[in-house]
């Protein structure tokens, strides 16, 4: 009698497959209208079962994920594309709670970045300086320069003149963005720390120092 019954809900459900694959179009639309006849009801419920079963939620999610991951991304390229403000604060929002979460591991990341690439480190804090100025940015040229002067041992700092190891380098902005300086190669120099700590913010014209050679800008 057990094998009977089972054989039985065996062939049910072959047919209930079988007619779903026969009327699917059918079946997706009869789903459909009932979900949008009782979407507030039926979202409500969704919502109360995820809180009380998150772990179920979490890998049915990600199961229809991986069976959909293209339809997913396509969707969500569309939506970036038609709320790109939305988008930008939500991936705010995602990156701050990301850093708070896992603060240590974010600095570590981003020390060891700088190392790997000191040009690209000093780029990214002179064009965020730049932006704050409203400034002109620039970047594959200034990139490309930086990278030509680091590749050298030694450089001259164009304040003092004086010859220094290329560990010692400082990019400096010769009119200072807070001056009304634009972010560009003609506007940057090379300058040794002694220098460029001196004049900081400053004018070259303000800015006198012993002994110091004054520059025309």
């Amino acid at each position: 009698m057990e094998f009977k019954n089972a054989e039985q809900v065996q062939r049910k459900k072959a047919y209930h497959h079988q007619y779903y694959l026969d009327h699917a179009e059918k079946q997706k639309a009869q789903r459909k209208a009932r979900y949008l006849a009782k979407r507030e009801l039926i979202s409500a419920q969704a919502k109360v079962y995820r809180q009380k079963h998150p772990e179920v939620s979490i890998r049915s999610y990600r199961k229809y994920q991986s069976v959909h991951r293209d339809e997913l991304r396509k969707r969500q390229r569309e939506w970036r594309l038609a709320n790109p403000e939305r988008a930008k604060a939500s991936d705010s929002r995602r990156k701050r709670r990301y850093y708070i979460k896992n603060r240590e591991l974010c600095l570590q990341k981003n020390k060891q970045w700088r190392q790997r690439n000191p040009e690209y480190a000093v780029l990214k804090t002179m064009k965020r300086r730049a932006l704050k100025k409203l400034s002109a940015v620039n970047n594959n040229m200034i990139v490309e320069w930086m990278k030509s002067v680091r590749s050298k041992r030694f450089f001259n700092c164009y304040y003092c003149e004086e010859r220094f190891p290329i560990k010692d380098i400082h990019f400096d902005h010769i009119v200072p963005l807070s001056k009304g300086g634009p972010h560009c190669v003609e506007n940057l120099c090379t300058a040794c720390p002694k220098c460029n700590c001196s004049k900081g913010a400053k004018p070259v014209r303000v800015w006198i120092e012993s002994g110091q050679q004054l520059l025309e800008v």
